[in-house]
């Protein structure tokens, strides 16, 4: 359910807070940047660091 619409952004009425909205943003966009990170690693470089490349929507 839909409580009010702020700048552009749809705010739920569990989430009343502009703060709680805001840190939801900021750590989307903090995994987005991993995940495209993650993604620019060559499969070597991955397996250095532990990781598959079918893993990395998992871990981001």
């Amino acid at each position: 359910m839909i409580s009010h619409l702020s700048r552009g952004f749809m705010v739920e009425a569990h989430d009343k807070s502009l703060p709680g909205l805001v840190e939801r943003i900021r750590r989307h966009y903090a995994k987005k940047a991993v995940r495209r990170q993650l993604q620019s690693l060559d499969d070597r470089m991955l397996h250095d660091i532990g990781i598959s490349r079918s893993e990395i929507d998992r871990i981001a």
